[in-house]
């Protein structure tokens, strides 16, 4: 039986079927973990009584698992805080748009999202409680007379102070509406790099589905967040994109202004991009390993 974190607490329910079956063997796919979202969030306190009560019946229910799907190094380690002795394995989420080959940019879509800008980025999908913007912000006045723009088609509950923190300089910052599916993958590949972020405190807790979509269509990744996230530890380890900070806002905005001018290394990237979701993050690569590591749980397995 394999439970997901929709809705929250959902993974409860399979005791009762464990109960009820108890040879059925018990996967959780952790999309999200909680409690430990709801205290990143601030809605309940860690070691105020209703948090010691959410993470002990965590900790009950996850150590009845037989196997534990988190979505990346930084979730697998919170787990283990849970779980100690319940099995991991990882299984990232893939793109809802998956397409054959490296897409080209349409110019009507990337004048509507950057203007005359010669060089796009694009921060497309949910923007909430889990995501920042001070730092992307910062990046972008840094690169405002770059011919580099800027743009936000996000939909959450912090657009609002996004669109509070600009200033009339902010020229080179743009918002656009949400794409629909059919009109996702055309959307995605007009830009040159995607932008991602989260909040320190989530980290481990969530992991930014839009990187995964970024890099199926080709197209590196700017993360604003933690080094310890795991989006920064597959950006290094991969060499598809770069990683955020007040630290390195210098450097990177200076490592994008020659990234920006040479086309050589903006196809390589491309062509890394697209092959490092290939190989770790689609859709197959993913099922593929569930299903391997799900027929080794089944009974006389041989495997």
């Amino acid at each position: 039986m394999i439970t997901g974190t929709d809705p929250i607490f959902s993974v409860a329910s399979s005791l009762a079927w464990k109960a009820s079956f108890p040879s059925t063997q018990l996967v959780h796919w952790c999309f999200d973990l909680y409690p430990d979202a709801l205290f990143a969030e601030g809605l309940f306190q860690k070691h105020s009584v209703t948090g010691r009560s959410l993470n002990a019946l965590t900790h009950f229910i996850l150590n009845k698992q037989d196997l534990l799907a988190n979505l990346g190094p930084c979730m697998a380690k919170r787990l283990v805080t849970h779980a100690p002795e319940t099995d991991q394995m990882e299984l990232t989420p893939w793109a809802l748009v998956e397409p054959e080959s490296i897409p080209r940019p349409d110019p009507k879509i990337r004048s509507e999202l950057f203007g005359n800008a010669q060089f796009g980025l694009l921060y497309s999908g949910s923007f909430g409680r889990a995501h920042s913007f001070e730092d992307i912000l910062a990046l972008a006045r840094k690169l405002r007379h770059e011919s580099m723009g800027f743009c936000f088609a996000v939909r959450g509950n912090r657009v609002d102070q996004l669109k509070a923190a600009l200033v009339p300089e902010d020229t080179n910052i743009r918002f656009a509406g949400f794409a629909s599916e059919s009109e996702l993958e055309t959307r995605l590949a007009a830009a040159d790099i995607h932008v991602a972020s989260l909040n320190p405190e989530w980290t481990g807790c969530v992991v930014p589905s839009k990187f995964f979509g970024s890099l199926a269509i080709g197209r590196p990744v700017l993360f604003a967040g933690l080094t310890e996230a795991s989006l920064s530890n597959w950006v290094t380890k991969h060499e598809i994109g770069w990683t955020l900070s007040p630290n390195t806002s210098e450097s990177v905005a200076q490592t994008l202004i020659a990234f920006a001018r040479n086309p050589t290394a903006q196809t390589a990237m491309k062509e890394r991009c697209f092959q490092t979701y290939k190989s770790h993050f689609s859709k197959s690569s993913n099922l593929d390993r569930l299903d391997v590591r799900l027929r080794k749980m089944l009974p006389n397995s041989t495997n």
